[in-house]
């Protein structure tokens, strides 16, 4: 079920890629909960603008890696700029687009890294405002992060 959720969401957010950027109070209220569960379950949430992308080949496939510019801290320590690693199928493309999102990571002794489908929302300030908000009651000492789980 969770990935059909998941699934939804990603639908959801790249026809709002696709389109002139602008989200309806609809698919703000129907992004909000996906967005605030990511929050909740990922120990580092920004704002951030992509800034370059590569892809590294490995013996068990290969990885993509993002970097990118940090415009507003949600939850986890501040960083000015950031990268981070997505596990990708050997023939999925590479894809970089200079647009702000809210993405949400997970973090192991190597840095940050994806944790699925339904880790990257627009930027929008709702959005934003919502997940900020959300983060206020969340503990600072949270020992587990459900969507990090290997």
């Amino acid at each position: 079920m969770k990935n059909y959720l998941s699934f939804f969401v990603l639908l959801l957010v790249s026809g709002y890629a696709c389109a002139d950027r602008s989200l309806n109070q609809a698919q703000i209220e129907a992004i909000s909960p996906y967005l605030l569960s990511a929050v909740a379950e990922t120990p580092y949430s920004a704002v951030i603008r992509h800034t370059e992308a590569k892809v590294i080949e490995g013996t068990d496939g290969s990885q993509h890696l993002y970097y990118a510019e940090v415009t507003d801290t949600i939850r986890g320590e501040h960083r000015d700029r950031i990268h981070y690693v997505m596990s990708a199928e050997p023939d999925e493309a590479l894809s970089l687009d200079d647009a702000e999102v809210l993405i949400t990571l997970c973090i192991n002794d190597d840095g940050f890294y994806w944790p699925g489908t339904g880790a990257q929302f627009p930027a929008h300030e709702q959005l934003i405002q919502r997940a900020k908000n959300h983060v206020l009651n969340a503990s600072t000492n949270q020992p587990h992060f459900s969507q990090c789980d290997d």
